[in-house]
């Protein structure tokens, strides 16, 4: 069974880096641009891993 990953990067070279190393693990991958879609998609489900875009060091406390 092909693992379905579902990417949610609004940034265009980052993504179709991502997308590239997945297609060559034989890998489907569902890219996104905003957090709203992804979480659509998560609910409706189907996929067996999601990487999200998140930058969090901007919101950790010093």
């Amino acid at each position: 069974m092909t693992p379905s990953i579902l990417l949610v990067e609004d940034d265009r070279l980052i993504a179709d880096n991502v997308i590239l190393a997945l297609a060559r693990e034989n890998m489907n991958c569902r890219h996104v641009t905003l957090a709203a879609e992804g979480l659509a998609l998560l609910a409706a489900g189907g996929f067996d891993l999601a990487i999200l875009d998140v930058t969090g060091f901007r919101h950790a406390p010093e």
